[in-house]
């Protein structure tokens, strides 16, 4: 049995009666992996002669699609027509950036962007896979016990740290130098990890508020986290997803999903995450966003509150949802949630995967944002669960009480708590750059973008780990800002909003000194999915243009 307590930035995580804190990196309603290693074990032996296709794109090339050779010849009508409309775009295989580059996977995947960023004028990059198919990154957070924090004050003493997988790391690109901005070269490449221990990113969990361990103070790796452009990951887990997705995107550029009607905004905000109506309405009135939407073309429906809901607000159903986002050209969600669904009910039904699956027909296709914990999850933390590591070998930690750990490898996936880790705290083995191959729906994001009838969404954001929504919050008010305030109204990509917030929020919390909030940090938390040339509706005709 499971159940999930939300104290702060902790979970309570109840297993075989034995009640565990984690901390906030931890995840609730998770599916047990199979022990299925993964079948990407892309080194230089297994991969066959192909050209360096990064260095034979013709420049300018503003969009570029990355993905395994065998789901180029699904992209090409994809390709075709955002050149058509005026996108640059050319589809690279993955496999020919593993062989042309050095160092591990996301390096040689991010050595390609910042040669193209350079030479070619690229401005977008989708990454096509889940974890299983195309590498991730990690980012490393300290527990703090090398910075004295007392074991009993935690159940995280056992371990060194937590990895967590972000796409950021392809976006930032360099050191940068904001007093002269230069024209960047690969000089400047940043690879995030300047203290070559390959912990990428480094943090330490705060724990006691010290100074000297907020961001801004402990950088080992000299990261700032400047979004230099924009990346995002089409989580596909075969050709099929791929193609429903594509399909769908072609069709909404071309303005036939329901245009005449994306003038909206559709908020929903869970009545068991204190606030969050409150937390809404910062954000529409963020840069008076409220006023560009217009009452007419605002919906909020709140869910599950016990003390009734504010004025302006309805009480939610999910039918109402369904309606709302066909009405609305995004659908943006505030309160607590996991990373299969939302924290809402409605006839004592959660909203999650079986909710999204009987989506059919011609919707709206929102832009869905969601602000809670985990919903953009798409690779398991480390060491919560399963995961492969850096031989490719599956690994786990189970806690079975503060001072009982125990680690199983390979075919040994029985936690026994008879046979406990003796030498802690330990040093925890990394993760490799690849999922558990048959894991194909670790993220919400999935059952949105993939599907069929021309259902669901038609992109997704999310964030990846536990913490407050107010963060979240901040982010996403200014994309919206971007959107209804920035200088082109008539004719908007979802990449080019998303930048522009990113950058907004870089600019404004750089020096913050909240381990979440800081910018070089939250920006690897919430984490994109779908489609970066996405052309947005206008906002004066409600047609696309």
């Amino acid at each position: 049995m499971k159940t999930l307590k939300y104290t702060g930035l902790k979970l309570a995580i109840t297993v075989f009666s034995v009640t565990i804190f984690f901390n906030s990196f931890c995840q609730v309603g998770r599916k047990p992996a199979s022990p299925t290693v993964n079948r990407n074990t892309s080194t230089q032996n297994s991969i066959t002669a192909y050209q360096n296709e990064i260095e034979n794109i013709p420049g300018p090339t503003q969009f570029i699609v990355i993905g395994k050779a065998e789901y180029s010849p699904v992209c090409k009508e994809f390709v075709d027509h955002k050149n058509q409309i005026g996108i640059t775009t050319r589809f690279i295989d993955l496999e020919s950036i593993l062989q042309h580059y050095t160092g591990d996977d996301p390096s040689k995947v991010k050595q390609a962007i910042a040669y193209a960023f350079i030479n070619k004028g690229l401005r977008y990059v989708m990454l096509v896979g889940d974890a299983s198919l195309f590498p991730v990154r990690h980012r490393y957070v300290s527990s703090g016990n090398e910075f004295g924090r007392p074991k009993e004050s935690t159940n995280d003493w056992w371990y060194d740290g937590v990895y967590i997988a972000t796409d950021h790391y392809y976006a930032s690109l360099f050191h940068h130098n904001f007093n002269t901005r230069p024209a960047y070269s690969m000089k400047d490449y940043d690879d995030w990890d300047e203290n070559k221990n390959f912990k990428y990113a480094e943090e330490v969990w705060n724990w006691n508020s010290d100074p000297k361990l907020t961001p801004p103070a402990y950088n080992p790796d000299n990261v700032d986290g400047f979004p230099d452009l924009v990346v995002a990951r089409l989580p596909i887990h075969d050709a099929n997803d791929l193609k429903i997705y594509l399909d769908k995107v072609i069709k909404y550029d071309n303005g036939q999903m329901l245009p005449q009607t994306k003038q909206g905004l559709c908020l929903v905000a869970g009545g068991t995450y204190p606030g969050s109506t409150q937390l809404c309405e910062e954000m529409l009135n963020f840069h008076s966003i409220k006023d560009r939407v217009g009452d007419d073309n605002l919906l909020k429906f709140g869910f599950n509150f016990t003390d009734g809901l504010p004025s302006g607000w309805d009480n939610g159903s999910f039918a109402s949802i369904r309606n709302g986002i066909i009405h609305s050209w995004s659908l943006i969600y505030l309160g607590h949630g996991y990373r299969g669904g939302w924290d809402i009910s409605d006839n004592k039904q959660g909203f999650n995967e079986n909710e999204i699956n009987i989506y059919t027909g011609k919707l709206s296709l929102p832009v869905v944002f969601n602000i809670g914990c985990e919903i953009g999850q798409f690779k398991p933390v480390v060491p919560v669960e399963r995961y492969l590591n850096n031989h490719n070998t599956l690994t786990w930690y189970y806690q079975f009480t503060h001072d009982v750990i125990w680690k199983g490898s390979g075919d040994n996936m029985n936690p026994n708590m008879n046979d406990p880790m003796k030498n802690l705290p330990t040093k925890i083995e990394a993760p490799g750059p690849y999922d558990i191959s048959d894991q194909k729906d670790r993220t919400f994001a999935y059952p949105w973008l993939f599907q069929k009838d021309e259902a669901g969404g038609i992109a997704f954001f999310g964030e990846t780990l536990v913490c407050e929504n107010y963060h979240g919050k901040d982010l996403v008010e200014r994309v919206l800002n971007a959107y209804y305030n920035g200088r082109s109204r008539n004719s908007t990509l979802l990449g080019d909003i998303w930048l522009q917030g990113q950058r907004q929020y870089w600019e404004d919390f750089k020096s913050s000194t909240d381990v979440f909030h800081n910018a070089r940090i939250y920006l690897t938390i919430m984490s994109f999915f779908g489609d970066p040339t996405l052309k947005l509706p206008s906002q004066t005709s409600g047609v696309h243009k």
